[in-house]
């Protein structure tokens, strides 16, 4: 597959989470992901474990369609990777809030 598609996929990607009202910066520096590593770590920290665990799955299709985005965003940021070192941080720590809904 040719580099191009994959910036076309990570595009259409990320134009499909905007609608969703998820905006990614397509571009993270190191210090960016890591702000976002911190206070997502001290936001699942304050609520627990076992109550994030506990927390029924979400029924909004919306939410739903966001975190299968970002999963296959994920999975396949391996590709993406090699546009943006950061990326593959940026994406898992974007997911990550989700989980909680």
């Amino acid at each position: 597959m040719a580099g191009g598609c994959f910036q076309e996929a990570f595009n259409d990607t990320l134009s499909a989470l905007k609608i969703l009202g998820v905006n990614l910066n397509p571009a993270p520096t190191r210090r960016e992901t890591d702000t976002m590593f911190e206070q997502i770590r001290n936001e699942i920290l304050s609520i627990g474990f076992d109550e994030i665990l506990s927390l029924p799955r979400s029924s909004d299709p919306k939410i739903e369609l966001a975190i299968a985005l970002l999963n296959d965003a994920g999975t396949y940021s391996i590709c993406f990777i090699i546009l943006n070192p950061h990326l593959f941080e940026a994406l898992m720590l974007i997911e990550a809030p989700y989980l909680l809904y």
